[in-house]
C-alpha cells in the first residue's frame, strides 16, 4: 500500500525538513596512476529527512503520528511525498518557472536511460527554473538548469541519472506537487517522551521504486 502524508495536520508538520539524492554513480580508481573514472548508473534515489515537533501528550497528536507509522509496518508500505519546502508560482509545491502547470505532456517517445526529456504544451517562451520538479511515469525529476520553451511551447529537460523507464509520447507530466514513493530508511522508529510531553521525532526516508 501507498499512503499520502497528512499535509497540514497537527503533529505531521515538520519543524525541520531535508531533501537530497543518492545518485547511483560508480567511481573507480585506477591501480596504475590513481586516476578516477566515474560512470552514470541509472537508479538515483531521492532522500528525505524530517523532524516532527514535540507536544503535550494529552492532545493526542503524537499518538496519531505513531499510529500512522505503525500502519507502515516498517518498510512494508510506502508514503507519497512531494518537496514540502519548494515554493513557486502558485504556492507550496509549485514550480518557480512560468511553465504551464497543466496540460504538459511528453512530446516524443523517449528511451529508457535517456538523459533528456522532451516536453510539449509548456507555453511559448515559458521556463523551468533550476530546482523545479516534475514527475512522469512515477519518476520524480529535478530540472538541474534553467530551460526555455520555444515558440511552439516545446522544452527539453535534462535528466540527471537518466530515465528509469521509457516515456511514451503524450504521457502526462505532473508539475504541481509532483510526488515520489518513499519508505522508511530503517524499519525501526522510536517516539521519545518526557513527563507529559512527546519529544521531537526524527524520521529518515528513501525513495522506493
Amino acid at each position: 500500500m501507498v499512503y499520502d502524508w497528512p499535509i497540514g495536520v497537527d503533529g505531521f508538520i515538520p519543524t525541520q525538513f531535508e531533501f537530497g539524492a543518492n545518485p547511483a554513480t560508480v567511481a573507480e580508481e585506477s591501480v596504475l596512476n590513481g586516476g578516477i573514472q566515474t560512470t552514470n548508473v541509472p537508479g538515483k534515489r531521492w532522500l528525505l529527512a524530517m523532524t516532527l515537533p514535540n507536544g503535550a501528550v494529552k492532545d493526542g497528536v503524537r499518538a496519531a503520528v505513531e499510529g500512522f507509522l505503525d500502519r507502515l509496518n516498517g518498510q512494508e508500505h510506502s508514503v507519497n511525498f512531494w518537496h514540502l519546502q519548494r515554493f513557486g508560482v502558485g504556492g507550496w509545491g509549485y514550480p518557480k518557472g512560468s511553465i504551464n502547470q497543466a496540460g504538459v505532456t511528453v512530446k516524443t517517445n523517449t528511451a529508457q536511460f535517456g538523459l533528456s526529456l522532451p516536453l510539449t504544451g509548456c507555453g511559448a517562451g515559458n521556463t523551468l527554473e533550476a530546482g523545479d520538479l516534475l514527475s512522469v511515469n512515477g519518476q520524480l525529476i529535478m530540472c538541474p538548469v534553467r530551460t526555455l520553451a520555444d515558440g511552439s511551447g516545446d522544452l527539453v529537460v535534462p535528466v540527471s541519472g537518466g530515465l528509469r523507464a521509457a516515456a511514451l509520447a503524450t504521457a502526462p507530466v505532473t508539475l504541481v506537487r509532483p510526488t515520489a514513493k518513499f519508505m522508511l530508511a530503517n524499519s525501526q522508529w522510536r517516539s521519545g517522551y518526557a513527563p507529559g510531553r512527546a519529544e521531537v521525532l526524527a524520521l529518515d526516508w528513501i525513495e522506493r521504486f
